[in-house]
């Protein structure tokens, strides 16, 4: 409990809450989220994409621990698409895991690019001025 109220207490305070909401959704009865065949993947895709980009807020801020973070993400949409074969109404679907997979990477490398870019600006204009 200790560890939520020191300087990294909000990023896992934020962390834990995306996981939960992630294992929630995840976990419910298919009647509570219809979709349309196929387009549950972009939504796999949309919901991994923070694992990828919390790498970056972790209090470390290094690119190891990114990695680990995404890898944890990676680790979760497995768990839980094999737990989706005990929820009535669900399907584990390796496809989906494919999607976690691909959205957990584009966080990572987007967020990533965006960083390094970002940093590299602010050293330009830095020289420039």
């Amino acid at each position: 409990m200790k560890l939520l109220f020191r300087a990294g207490g909000k990023f896992w305070i934020g962390f834990l809450a995306w996981v939960l909401l992630i294992g929630f959704f995840s976990l419910s009865p298919k009647s509570l989220m219809p979709l349309p065949h196929g387009r549950d993947k972009v939504v796999h895709f949309l919901f991994y994409i923070p694992f990828g980009v919390f790498g970056f807020y972790h209090p470390r801020r290094s690119l190891r621990m990114a990695l680990l973070i995404a890898l944890f993400g990676a680790n979760a949409g497995l768990l839980l698409e094999l737990l989706q074969r005990r929820v009535p109404g669900r399907v584990c679907d390796g496809y989906d895991f494919l999607a976690d997979a691909l959205g957990i990477s584009a966080g990572l490398i987007c967020f990533g690019l965006w960083l390094w870019l970002h940093k590299r600006r602010l050293g330009w204009q830095a020289r420039k001025s």
